[in-house]
């Protein structure tokens, strides 16, 4: 019987692959919350929270005091269909981040930030603004970025409102960092769900890019919603709205809100009978003003650059300072 000894070259690659192996750090499954791991849902009060790691199906944030969140390269995708939660109704689809009726929470950006909504019965946000809540979000790093894209399915939002409870938006202020929001048909990408009017949308020096579903605004209303109030200081917005959406306005039939510009570049269109700023398909163009800053407007097939979607009243239109170009479809 013959035997073997290992040889004395192997001994160096069976350390170095056993450090490797011990090296490895283990999957991530759940968030982590101030450094303790969630499998669930999780209520945020009063307080300073760091959310780190990569979700599971089952993961929301609940925010239900005023308070500070940190994202910090999070990245979790909802799919379960929940039919309980901080509401005493069933539903199903709960937001990603839920921010509850009158709390303001502020969230930070570290590192690149991404959430899915996947819910597949649909109606679902990603990050809920409540009625009389608001939300601020800024970045804590040069490149930090959030990114939802909620496109997948019917009646999703981006930012703001839900179709399980309040479907217009509340209060959504960017002050930095890169901004992508995406909706679902019937949803803006950052404003009004299924029926709702936009939310109030405030830029500073955000890099914000929003796409509405079919029949959803960019920025504004969702399906028969009006636009909201959108003013924009600085930064950078790109705008767009699919078939009977404006690039920032309103939804399908929706009138235009009210648009202040007053500094940034901005570039807004519609793919098809929305204007580029003002109403979705047979909506009223509302009213706009452009005090600075660069605009592009381009309105989709039979609809204005600025002004009413096709089929619908002109709107008022002034500008006092910047330079706006205006192209109707």
């Amino acid at each position: 019987m013959k035997t073997f000894r290992r040889s004395a070259w192997f001994a160096p690659f069976a350390v170095l692959f056993a450090i490797v192996l011990a090296a490895a750090p283990a999957a991530k499954a759940d968030i982590t919350i101030n450094g303790t791991s969630y499998t669930k849902g999780v209520n945020l009060g009063s307080g300073t929270y760091t959310v780190t790691g990569t979700g599971n199906a089952n993961n929301r944030l609940i925010v239900t005091k005023d308070c500070t969140i940190v994202l910090d390269g999070v990245s979790f995708a909802p799919t379960a269909n929940l039919t309980t939660g901080i509401l005493s109704k069933k539903y199903y689809g709960y937001p990603a981040i839920f921010v509850t009726n009158g709390v303001t929470a502020t969230i930070r950006l570290k590192g690149a930030n991404t959430i899915t909504p996947s819910s597949t019965k649909g109606n679902q946000t990603g990050l809920y603004v409540g009625k009389g809540a608001a939300v601020h979000i800024t970045n804590l790093t040069e490149t930090a970025s959030l990114k939802i894209d909620a496109s997948s399915y019917s009646g999703n939002v981006g930012i703001g409102g839900w179709a399980g409870e309040n479907v217009s938006g509340g209060v959504v202020t960017f002050w930095g960092g890169t901004i992508v929001a995406k909706g679902g048909e019937n949803g803006a990408g950052i404003g009004g769900a299924n029926g709702g009017t936009g939310a109030t949308v405030t830029n500073w020096n955000a890099n914000v890019t929003a796409t509405g579903g079919k029949d959803g605004a960019g920025i504004g209303g969702g399906n028969t919603g009006a636009g909201g109030t959108v003013e924009i200081y600085g930064g950078s917005v790109t705008a767009t709205g699919a078939q009977n959406g404006a690039g920032i306005g309103g939804g399908n039939t929706g009138a235009g809100g009210t648009v202040e510009i007053y500094g940034g570049s901005v570039t807004a269109s519609s793919a098809k009978y929305g204007a580029g700023i003002g109403g979705g398909y047979q909506g009223a163009g509302g009213i706009v003003r452009v005090y600075g800053g660069t605009v592009t407007a381009t309105g989709g097939a039979g609809a204005a650059g600025i002004g009413g979607g096709r089929n619908g009243a002109g709107g008022t239109f002034r500008i006092d300072g910047g330079r706006a170009t205006a192209t109707g479809g």
